[in-house]
């Protein structure tokens, strides 16, 4: 099978359901913020260390194949009987975020500053993932005008900037840089 189809050459792409639409069109934009998000996880993936005594890696690569799934859902927007071929999120997953969130902050000293973003690579990358994991959100929230986007879509991605928050600081092994309001670092 060859990777390229030549169907996009002239500024548009399938959806799910067949239908043509422009590559800037909202929902292709909107998948594309995704793919960006799931690519940055995907290069944090390179940076973990090698001993992963907790499955952070493993937690990583679903998180990675639950953002396909966003896509999925968001291509098949429309489309019932499209939808209804493929798996979908619902709020077992931001459950499972949420409990990961909670034990890895058991592990962590209690935050009463903002941070600096950065620390060791894995631990910035994640930093990075994180901010563009919100604008992510934007985009999800700002194409809410003009598509339909499953409620639990906007809720995962938002609370998946909190995890990968927490999963910063806990690649950073809670050693950060705490901001103050006279910028002195401690």
């Amino acid at each position: 099978m060859k990777i390229y189809t030549k169907t996009g050459d002239s500024g548009e792409t399938a959806t799910l359901s067949g239908e043509r639409v422009s590559k800037s069109a909202v929902l292709i934009r909107t998948a594309g913020a995704l793919d960006e998000l799931n690519t940055a996880l995907g290069y944090l993936t390179s940076l973990l260390p090698g001993d992963d005594p907790e499955g952070v890696l493993d937690s990583i690569i679903r998180i990675q194949g639950q953002l396909i799934i966003i896509g999925t859902m968001l291509s098949a927007t429309g489309s019932p009987e499209m939808a209804s071929k493929y798996p979908m999120i619902g709020d077992a997953e931001v459950s499972r975020m949420e409990a990961e969130i909670d034990t890895w902050q058991e592990k962590l000293p209690e935050l009463k500053n903002f941070i600096i973003s950065g620390g060791n690579p894995a631990g910035a990358w994640a930093h990075y993932c994180r901010s563009i994991c919100r604008r992510t959100e934007r985009v999800l929230v700002g194409a809410q005008i003009k598509i339909a986007i499953a409620p639990v879509i906007i809720k995962y991605v938002n609370r998946l900037s909190d995890w990968l928050f927490v999963l910063a600081r806990r690649l950073n092994s809670g050693k950060e840089l705490k901001w103050s309001r006279d910028h002195t670092l401690n």
